[in-house]
């Protein structure tokens, strides 16, 4: 390994979701989900854990509807660690949902507006994902490009009623390192009201690197 490849090493472990947190989805990867209409999802998020400096980024996100389509839009900005990135965009267009089908979705993440910004948080993603519903119990799958990162994904959620509020138990299967190994990772999200949300999500490399855990802080602002 070089020294270029050990100094980039702790970027390459990121996963992508966390890079481009701000799309819905579930932990680390994207779901054909797309924002509710007039909503703007304000968030503060963040990495943390043994081995690494914790990471601080904020984003907003809204939806909008143009016939059976769904479409969304969010632009974020890293402030920890390494240099600022004031802003890196992303958006997702969800096609006409068919009952006999699973519902599918295209997206593009991470699309920093400068090379200087590209070269800091790594490249833009495209995706496709389709999510189907089993009664419950929804499963999430797809497939994404980037420059010397492409990565298989998929993950689950589940929604129950706590105290009368959505509680989401959801987990992930995310591919880093250009296919090198594996991201697993387990998380929750609770709404305490109509615009108050928190996220949690304990990540885990299968085969190199320590585990961490993430967390995120949702407000949700109807305009």
């Amino acid at each position: 390994m070089t020294v270029h490849s050990i100094r980039r090493l702790p970027f390459l472990l990121l996963p992508l979701g966390l890079l481009h947190a701000s799309r819905s989805g579930l932990n680390n990867v994207p779901t054909a989900d797309v924002s509710a209409p007039r909503v703007a999802v304000v968030h503060v998020y963040s990495a943390f854990g043994p081995g690494r400096d914790a990471s601080f980024l904020t984003g907003v996100r809204t939806g909008w509807e143009a016939g059976e389509h769904g479409f969304e839009a969010g632009v974020d900005s890293r402030w920890e660690p390494g240099p600022d990135v004031p802003g890196f965009l992303n958006a997702k267009w969800r096609l006409p949902v068919r009952h006999d089908w699973p519902v599918m979705a295209f997206g593009v993440a991470g699309v920093a507006l400068s090379e200087t910004d590209r070269h800091r948080l790594g490249q833009p993603q495209s995706y496709a994902v389709m999510t189907e519903n089993l009664g419950g119990l929804r499963l999430s799958a797809g497939y994404a490009v980037q420059a010397r990162n492409n990565a298989w994904f998929a993950g689950f959620d589940r929604a129950f009623t706590v105290l009368g509020r959505k509680l989401v138990l959801r987990g992930d299967a995310l591919e880093i390192q250009d296919h090198g190994q594996w991201l697993l990772s387990l998380g929750a999200t609770y709404r305490f009201n109509s615009w108050l949300g928190v996220e949690v999500a304990q990540n885990r490399p299968v085969e190199r690197g320590r585990d961490y855990s993430t967390a995120k802080l949702g407000l949700y602002l109807e305009y």
